[in-house]
């Protein structure tokens, strides 16, 4: 057995009946209650200069950070031209495919194809978020 105290599956019904047992609690658990807030923190990565994921350069995550306006859209420039930059490094790299079975290969390089739809995909996010504000 575990020198440390295990965690009970009623944990957390424990926690929220101690705090609606009295106002004290309640207020206690409140000062210490924080909420992570993903947005705030991926904004503050991207000022700092740190690594983000591609989600927060061009997906769903940079959109909605400019559109609640976390960050400006010029601050993504730098991490969508460094991402460029590195897909780039690969334009020369091709595959060989076929469109069907019977056909031939043919090679294909999906760079160009690569590039066009991280461009769009912003501009995508960016509609989407402003739909469902």
């Amino acid at each position: 057995m575990s020198k440390f105290k295990q965690i009970q599956p009623d944990t957390w019904d424990a926690h929220v009946k101690r705090a609606s047992s009295s106002a004290d609690f309640a207020k206690e658990y409140k000062k210490v209650h924080y909420v992570l807030d993903r947005h705030k923190i991926m904004a503050q990565k991207i000022k700092d200069g740190d690594y983000v994921g591609e989600e927060y350069i061009f997906g769903r995550g940079a959109a909605e950070l400019v559109h609640h306006g976390y960050v400006r859209k010029e601050e993504l420039i730098p991490y969508q031209k460094a991402l460029l930059a590195d897909i780039a490094k690969h334009k020369d790299y091709t595959i060989k495919i076929r469109a069907s079975k019977d056909d031939d290969l043919v090679d294909f390089n999906p760079y160009e194809e690569i590039k066009q739809d991280l461009l769009g995909r912003f501009d995508q996010a960016m509609k989407i978020v402003q739909e469902n504000s």
